[in-house]
Order: structure tokens, then sequence, then C-alpha cells
């Protein structure tokens, strides 16, 4: 039996015949001759013709603006949340199950779904199109050529307020311990994924009653509060030490301005003398 190994290097063989091939028939097409082509087939000239040859059937790269990376989070459909609750119990049925059969089997459960239950997910949905409506409104995106829109060219500043801690992040610091040992019981005391502890953190979440997750959201409030506190009195180093970066090299800039006016003056006397002495 093939190996996976085997038979990609086998397709990227017949890719570079086929294009050789290509380029061949190109050649002739052109009123030029085969055979006296591969008699020059180690040639400057043979090299860069079938490097633009084989560069005119890559695809082009999409042209426009980068992605902005702070603008609001787009919504997300009915469907997709159906998805998001449903993906774990039929990938625990059908264990060696592909992601295309498993998105298959979500799409045949959103069809077969009756109105009422459909409603739950319709309801995330709304909500979630008035948060991004909301955040939109609010939002004012960069400029166009800003480097503050590209990850790989924005500087995270040192220190700074640290970020504030949502109602989740609390309640899952608060159960994981007590939710590894449960899971841990339920498989005979076998490691247990990483995976498995968060998705079932996520059930607990959404079953948890609002009285039970009053005490996170409070921790997130307070925590919340901090943050901005610390936000309004913190000063970015980094912008400060640029600032003064700047001012030290334009001192510099403007002595030497000052040391060069000096020396034009200080040589114009002695050419006046020049002249006299004559």
């Amino acid at each position: 039996m093939e190996s996976k190994s085997q038979s990609k290097h086998m397709s990227f063989v017949t890719q570079v015949i086929t294009n050789f091939k290509n380029f061949l028939e190109s050649i002739q097409a052109d009123g030029g001759e085969i055979q006296k082509a591969l008699d020059n087939i180690d040639s400057e000239e043979f090299k860069i013709k079938f490097n633009l040859f084989i560069k005119s059937k890559l695809p082009k790269e999409k042209s426009g603006n980068k992605k902005d990376i702070y603008a609001p989070k787009r919504t997300r459909s009915a469907y997709i949340y159906y998805c998001i609750d449903a993906r774990p119990a039929v990938k625990e049925k059908n264990i060696d199950m592909l992601s295309k059969d498993i998105t298959r089997e979500l799409g045949k459960g959103w069809k077969s779904l009756d109105d009422d239950k459909k409603s739950k997910y319709d309801d995330l949905a709304i909500k979630d199109k008035e948060r991004y409506d909301l955040e939109k409104k609010e939002y004012v995106p960069p400029e166009p050529n800003s480097d503050d829109n590209c990850k790989k060219n924005k500087k995270k500043s040192k220190g700074g307020p640290r970020r504030s801690v949502s109602s989740y992040i609390y309640f899952c610091q608060d159960m994981r311990p007590a939710t590894k040992i449960e899971l841990e019981k339920k498989s005979n005391g076998e490691k247990v994924k990483t995976t498995l502890i968060v998705t079932e953190l996520g059930k607990k979440w959404k079953e948890i009653t609002q009285k039970n997750r009053k005490k996170y959201d409070d921790l997130a409030a307070i925590d919340k509060e901090r943050f901005e506190s610390e936000k309004e009195s913190w000063v970015d180093n980094n912008e400060s030490d640029s600032s003064n970066k700047k001012k030290v090299e334009k001192k510099k800039v403007d002595k030497k301005k000052v040391e060069k006016k000096k020396v034009d003056t200080d040589s114009e006397p002695e050419i006046e003398s020049c002249d006299e002495s004559e």
C-alpha cells in the first residue's frame, strides 16, 4: 500500500512533468523547435523562460488592505451556535469520524431540529448581532497604512496594567481542580487531556444558575474597575523613551547646524584678509 508521503511525492512529480510538457508545447506554438530547446536546456535563457512560464501558472496573490485585527468580532449565526453546542456529542458518538463527516452530520441534525429547540440558538444569534452592532457603532478603525493594524509590527508595551479577567475565567480557576478529579475517576485514574477538561468546564458554565454565577460576575466587575483605574494612571514608558530619543536626536542635529554655521562665518574674514594683502 502506498504511504501518504509517497503519494504526495508522486503528485509533485506528476505536476512537474505536466508543467514541463506544457512549456515545451508553448515553445512549439510560438514557432520554436522543441529539440533545439532541449539541446540548450542548461542555458541561462532556457532557465529564465521556464521560470517565467511557471510563474504565469501560479495563482495570483490577493491584493487589498490588511485585515483589521482590532475590528469587532463578526456575528455568529444560529447554526454556528448549534454546531458549537452539538459537536462534542456527535464527536463522542463517532470517534473515528472525519471532520467533514461530522459537519455533514451536524447539518442533518440542524435540519431535523424542531422550531422550539432552534429558538434557543436564534436568541443567541440575535444577542450576538446586538453586541456586534453596538461595538461597530463605537469602534474607531486605525489609519489604513498604520503599523498598529498588523500584529507583527505592533510592539508590546513593557509593563502596563494587567488585563481584566472575565467571569468565565474566574469560574474555570475555581472549578478546574474538582472537574479534573471527576474526569480522572470516570477514566479509571488515567491522565485526562486538557481539551476534555476545558470542554467539561464549558458545559458546566452553560448550566450554571444565575445565583451561583453572581460570585464570579462580582469578581470580574471588581477586576475590571482595577484595570480601568490602573489604565488611567499608567504612562507608557516605550512612548516616553521614544519621545526623549527624538528630542536628543533633534538637539544633535541643531548642534551640528550651529557648528557648521560657526565654521562658515569664521572662514569669511580669512578670505577678506587675503584679498586685502593682494
